[in-house]
């Protein structure tokens, strides 16, 4: 496709319906407090930052200006309690 640059595939596969409910709830609690920490972080337009959790990791991806914004956002996820990884899949403009 013309003006691509480069394709990021970084999908993480669950199927959810056969998840069990504590862990499918567990999941969302924790993409719901990364989203908060990262709303309320310092700098970071958390609109740019779309957080998916799967068994306990949790992928960042989106368009963030710099550098240091995905960095701040990758440790603000890794902060938060029931976290077991992050997949940091932000790209910068």
């Amino acid at each position: 496709v013309d003006g691509v640059k480069e394709v990021a595939n970084d999908l993480l596969a669950a199927d959810a319906l056969n998840a069990p409910d504590k862990s499918y709830l567990g999941d969302t609690r924790i993409t719901a407090k990364v989203k908060t920490a990262l709303f309320n972080g310092k700098d970071i337009p958390s609109n740019q930052v779309n957080v998916i959790t799967v068994k306990g990791t949790v992928q960042l991806c989106g368009f963030v200006d710099n550098r240091q914004i995905a960095t701040q956002s990758n440790d603000i996820a890794k902060s938060i309690d029931g976290v077991q990884s992050v997949k940091n899949s932000l790209i910068v403009k």
